[in-house]
């Protein structure tokens, strides 16, 4: 047996979802030990104004991120979980590479003129600047490939030695209200790091078949069939990332840095969510592709859709109560104007979770690319007008009600495609 036919053969041993689930969820751990170290090091240290303009940076950031994948990501995991010859991989890697370069040529140019228009990343010009050079690097990562075939435990490892990589730097290279950028120089730093290693693994498991030579042609047309599902990263885009960045158009680096030290509390506890996209998204389109399992991944999806937007209520309600003691234990007295965003914010979290499950779990394993399409692109328009209009009138408070406008309205609109997929008898095996 050749080399490229055990490795096809031992993939075709089903991976326990479990097993997987506690791996992703064991790597997430270190995450949040990162994450409760340095948010607070972060408030402490640079203070609400410095803290802003980082955030902003970071804002801009995840928005060219994002243009420049264009729904790439999904459409990767899915397509690679579904197709397991080495051949089959190596060409769905050389086109996601190829798409990329097409959509990075017209992205990277329009983030730095988005981040001239903003006076917390254009003055200083290096805040802008590193955060376009961040959102390139990340655009190229691999993790798509990992969740597709299932290597949970490469993918998680890659983000341990970013970790290890960046505490030690920031702690060590941040002293004061002045060094934010130096946050931003020690992120570009392992991100080049990981993301290369990611790209020598996966080539030597493709036993370096890839070329990209006369694929551009190949990578434009992947980017235009994949506008559906860039619509439906557009809504992570605005909610997550984008509405900082519009805030920044407005408000002063010290009202930044209040909604953003709200921002971040509740992308943390999104976040909690990330581990189990990782393995179903690829697990349950893993399992669809089989028709004996087909039904074991319907009962998935139907197990997601209840457990995670009660989850999501729960963690709402308890943050809204220790909100008042948490925030200044966290950031220090300089964020006590965060309180108030905290406590609203966080509703989110039900609202974000069953609209997440729907779309990701459910719609685009059974590709139904309009539908997720049209939901992440009601939700974006909502959320896009909402904040720029009530955050030129209020600020992070406006800012604040354009995100819950955005959530509540995608909420309505899966529900309804959940309830015509139900009649229509596609949710069932």
């Amino acid at each position: 047996m050749s080399a490229i036919a055990a490795a096809e053969a031992k993939e075709r041993r089903p991976a326990s979802t479990r097993a997987s689930l506690i791996v992703v969820y064991a790597g997430y751990f270190f995450r949040y030990v990162y994450l409760l170290i340095l948010i607070p090091f972060y408030g402490r240290v640079l203070g609400a104004g410095e803290y802003g303009r980082v955030l902003a940076a970071m804002s801009l950031y995840q928005v060219v991120w994002l243009l420049i994948e264009w729904g790439m990501p999904s459409a990767g995991g899915r397509d690679v979980a579904q197709n397991r010859s080495i051949a089959a991989r190596a060409e769905l890697y050389g086109t996601q590479m190829c798409g990329r370069l097409i959509t990075a040529a017209v992205f990277v140019p329009l983030g730095l003129i988005a981040a001239h228009f903003s006076e917390a990343l254009a003055n200083p010009h290096e805040f802008g600047v590193c955060a376009v050079l961040m959102a390139l690097i990340s655009a190229f990562n691999l993790g798509w490939y990992f969740q597709g075939t299932l290597q949970f435990r490469k993918s998680i490892a890659l983000e341990l030695l970013g970790f290890a990589i960046n505490l030690p730097a920031i702690l060590l290279l941040v002293r004061g209200p002045q060094d934010g950028a130096r946050i931003l120089y020690v992120l570009i730093f392992s991100g080049c790091v990981s993301t290369a290693i990611a790209h020598f693994l996966v080539l030597r498991e493709l036993h370096w078949r890839v070329s990209l030579l006369g694929r551009l042609a190949e990578g434009a047309r992947f980017v235009r069939r994949n506008v559906p599902l860039f619509i439906h990263s557009g809504i992570s885009l605005v909610l997550a990332g984008a509405t900082t960045y519009l805030l920044s158009l407005y408000a002063t680096p010290a009202e930044i840095g209040h909604y953003g030290a709200a921002d971040r509390l509740v992308t943390v506890g999104l976040s909690l969510i990330a581990p189990a996209n990782q393995v179903l998204i690829g697990t349950i389109s893993s399992r669809l592709a089989e028709p004996q399992r087909r039904a074991d991944a319907f009962r998935l999806m139907c197990r997601a859709l209840l457990i995670a937007p009660s989850l999501g209520l729960l963690v709402a309600l308890l943050t809204y109560a220790i909100a008042p003691f948490a925030i200044p234990l966290i950031f220090g007295g300089d964020f006590g104007a965060s309180i108030a965003l905290v406590r609203a914010l966080i509703f989110v979290f039900p609202l974000a979770l069953f609209t997440q499950v729907t779309t990701g779990w459910i719609l685009v394993p059974l590709r139904c690319d309009r539908r997720v399409a049209l939901i992440s692109l009601v939700g974006t328009v909502v959320t896009t007008l909402a904040v720029l209009l009530l955050a030129s009138a209020h600020s992070s408070a406006g800012a604040v009600a354009g995100r819950l406008a955005g959530y509540l309205v995608m909420t309505i609109v899966s529900a309804i495609v959940l309830r015509q997929l139900a009649a229509q008898g596609r949710l069932s095996a």
